[in-house]
């Protein structure tokens, strides 16, 4: 649930939005981010930089959000 509630809230926020799919999730480069305790899950794992959220999801969840692996700021 937690992670329903921050992706609404990115949602709402964010200047840019950017999905990824695929090998480019292997791409991404972390440095910087530190991993968002209160949403890891199965499904999916919320990193936070400074004036970036980035969501990646796994496919294991389902529902309108399990398609969207990349939120920024």
């Amino acid at each position: 649930m937690e992670a329903l509630a921050l992706a609404s809230h990115a949602g709402y926020w964010a200047k840019t939005i950017t999905k990824i799919k695929g090998s480019a999730v292997q791409d991404l480069n972390l440095d910087g981010f530190e991993p968002v305790p209160d949403v890891q899950g199965l499904a999916d794992t919320w990193w936070q930089g400074k004036d970036s959220l980035i969501a990646i999801y796994r496919g294991e969840a389902s529902g309108a959000l399990a398609a969207a692996p990349f939120w920024s700021r």
